[in-house]
């Protein structure tokens, strides 16, 4: 079997050793298709620029990283965040890929610890940024930031990524976990999508969607103020919230 009708099995919901789905639980299915993306086309999975996923496409890896910069800091000056401001904090980011954005964090912030549920991802990100010596990666387990310390984080920073993820109570757990690893007033940034969609998915590309009243809910829940919050109703609904 090859590797994309592999990853359109687990995607579909079956098992790609012809075991049944149920066998498969949702952190298992991200796992297993994160892996089989970055095997097959990481860049691509990652920043498809808008064409289907059976047209994918060799990004020039040198433009593939300076326009996640550029995102980045694009992201940041939205949210009255200054390139200088980061200087002294410690960023934790979820889902880091192959460390698109977590090069630029870098540049910016004191450390950064980076994490992703794919073990082939982090080995990727770990050779591209080969020599930057302030970030750390980990595995993480699909829904916690198990290594990171209580109250020892300036700013929770996460992008495209709980787009994919199969069930939204998966992404109230990182909310949660944010909560727990940030210092008080510092801030967590990050995006959802909000279709309308389903709270629960198999389709780990399309992943659950997150509304503005979950958004509002888990804040009051978890101990965060919301400072700023847009795209209501659209693929990127991106919120600011400040632990209080």
């Amino acid at each position: 079997m090859s590797l994309k009708a592999l990853l359109n099995k687990i995607v579909s919901g079956a098992g790609g050793d012809g075991s049944d789905s149920a066998n498969m639980d949702d952190k298992n299915v991200m796992e297993a298709t994160w892996d089989g993306y970055a095997r097959c086309n990481a860049a691509f999975y990652i920043a498809t620029e808008g064409k289907p996923l059976d047209e994918e496409f060799q990004w020039d890896m040198e433009k593939f990283f300076s326009q996640g910069r550029e995102e980045l800091l694009g992201i940041l000056r939205r949210f009255g965040f200054s390139p200088e401001s980061l200087g002294d904090s410690r960023v934790v980011e979820i889902g880091c890929g192959i460390g698109r954005q977590t090069h630029a964090l870098a540049e910016l912030a004191s450390s950064v610890v980076a994490c992703d549920i794919s073990e082939e991802m982090l080995r990727q990100a770990k050779e591209h940024l080969a020599g930057i010596d302030n970030v750390e990666f980990f595995k993480s387990s699909g829904s916690d930031l198990a290594p990171v310390e209580s109250n020892s984080v300036d700013l929770v920073y996460s992008f495209v990524v709980f787009q994919h993820i199969t069930d939204k109570e998966l992404t109230r757990s990182y909310f949660a976990e944010a909560s727990r690893v940030l210092k008080l007033g510092a801030r967590f940034l990050f995006q959802v999508k909000d279709l309308g969609g389903a709270s629960k998915s198999p389709d780990v590309w399309h992943g659950s969607d997150i509304s503005e009243k979950d958004i509002r809910g888990w804040s009051a829940d978890l101990g965060f103020r919301i400072d700023h919050m847009f795209g209501h109703k659209t693929h990127y609904l991106w919120a600011c919230l400040t632990k209080v």
